[in-house]
């Protein structure tokens, strides 16, 4: 669903930055922007309700409990994207293209967080009772979703990273 989020492994990138914060230089100075991407997409897509996200055709819930339990998992996985916004913006970018993508890709995730955090609300809406509600928040996150595509598009042809999934 949201584009800027990649399919990939942990991998060398994250042990090398975790490397590079025990001998003492940060992380985020050594590490180009792109490369953070890769990591930061790597650590969001082991949230539980990364997974929910990408299969929201196929969702079905069949209990209050159940939506509970998804609403809990939207919520780790928002504030994972925030966290991934906040580590991506901490990277020092060197060139103007990268600055551009920088800027692209936060901008991009952030709107991608908030339609995260718009769909825990309407399954929260759901579960009061409040459809009129819930169908606003869902439009919410089309918005947001068709935003954070266009953003973070931009931002991989830039950094040149392999289109989002």
């Amino acid at each position: 669903m949201f584009s800027g989020i990649r399919k990939i492994g942990v991998g060398a990138v994250a042990g090398a930055a975790w490397l590079g914060a025990l001998a003492g230089p940060s992380p985020a100075s050594a590490t180009t922007v792109a490369q953070a991407i890769l990591s930061q997409d790597a650590i969001v897509q082991s949230e539980p309700g990364y997974a929910v996200v990408g299969e929201l055709s196929h969702l079905k819930i069949n209990s209050d409990a159940q939506a509970r339990t998804l609403i809990k998992q939207l919520d780790a996985l928002h504030m994972e994207m925030l966290h991934a916004v906040s580590v991506i913006s901490g990277v020092q970018a060197t060139t103007s293209a990268e600055k551009s993508g920088q800027t692209d890709w936060v901008d991009g995730a952030t709107q991608a967080a908030g339609g995260v955090h718009s769909l825990a609300a309407a399954l929260t809406d759901v579960i009061n009772g409040e459809k009129s509600a819930a169908s606003s928040a869902l439009k919410k996150v089309a918005s947001q979703d068709l935003a954070a595509e266009k953003l973070t598009a931009a931002a991989d042809k830039l950094l040149g990273l392999p289109a989002g999934d």
